[in-house]
């Protein structure tokens, strides 16, 4: 089988300047109820959407998606994919990092939708990949013009899902109703909640990988007793890290002011943590995560 000749095609200073104004660089992104965009990886295009990306790189020595003063602006509408191609990058530095410049995406956008594309973006569920000691291939979505869509009006209000941190609450419950991980082969184990303003657990969402279990460097307890499963509850919170909506960083204030008294009995020890997940409302997106709560026999 012939093996596909390598080249990235040169593009002239003209056509280069001409194709940057036409075409513009967008990424997906998450608009969180503050009003601020955070990046992220997910792959479900009812939670995330795109926005414009400003990059002043040099567009043939630097590479756009290494830009760290690059700025997301304003949320993109009316566009529709044409096409998803790989195309050639040069290797430059480490070979584990893919750094695209504008002049090899603008060099390779195929001559039959050239005319039609105002916009692209890095594919992200292709990973590059490498080709030989001098190249690799990445992704690329070429988008045109299309028609907006309708916004969802059935969407609920974060006002109706985030009760206010109850300080009274948190303190009063924190050393009765403890947060509590299940580590394969161990049991269940408390945690500590420490100061209930700081992160009790961190856990990481990235690529949608829930119920890591990882958590700061709070004390550890065995639960030595007999317990039995209680109701599931979920609690809402706002993006509060600036790496991006993929990361989520609980506490027990805002958690534990969230689970009904009702559902808080003389038997309650703990909450024992499920699963995180996105949650879209009329102001933005959310992370919701859910919990069991866990009684003593």
């Amino acid at each position: 089988m012939k093996t596909k000749e390598i080249i990235i095609p040169e593009i002239s200073d003209e056509v280069l300047t001409q194709r940057l104004k036409q075409i513009k660089y967008v990424t997906q992104a998450m608009q969180g109820i503050d009003g601020k965009v955070y990046s992220t990886d997910e792959q479900d295009k009812n939670l995330f959407d795109l926005f414009y990306v400003e990059s002043n790189v040099n567009p043939r020595t630097e590479a756009f998606n290494f830009d760290e003063n690059r700025k997301l602006t304003t949320r993109v509408t009316g566009l529709k994919e044409l096409l998803t191609k790989d195309i050639f990058v040069s290797i430059g530095g480490y070979y584990g990092f893919c750094k695209i410049t504008f002049a090899e995406v603008m060099s390779q956008i195929p001559d039959e939708i050239v005319s039609e594309v105002v916009a692209f973006t890095l594919n992200p569920e292709k990973d590059p990949k490498i080709l030989n000691d001098n190249y690799q291939s990445a992704s690329i979505i070429f988008y045109g013009k299309g028609e907006e869509l309708k916004k969802d009006n059935k969407l609920p209000s974060v006002k109706d899902l985030i009760k206010p941190l109850d300080l009274e609450k948190a303190e009063r419950l924190k050393d009765k109703v403890k947060p509590i991980l299940d580590f394969q082969g161990e049991g269940l184990i408390f945690i500590n909640p420490g100061d209930i303003h700081q992160p009790f657990i961190k856990v990481g969402i990235w690529l949608r990988i829930n119920g890591s279990n990882l958590h700061e460097h709070n004390t550890e307890t065995k639960v030595d007793f007999k317990t039995r499963l209680g109701k599931k509850v979920s609690t809402y919170q706002s993006f509060d890290n600036e790496l991006g909506a993929d990361f989520f960083h609980p506490n027990y204030g805002n958690t534990i002011s969230q689970i009904p008294d009702e559902l808080i009995n003389e038997n309650t020890v703990g909450i024992l943590y499920n699963s995180t997940d996105y949650f879209k409302t009329e102001e933005g997106v959310v992370h919701k995560t859910e919990y069991t709560l866990v009684e003593r026999v």
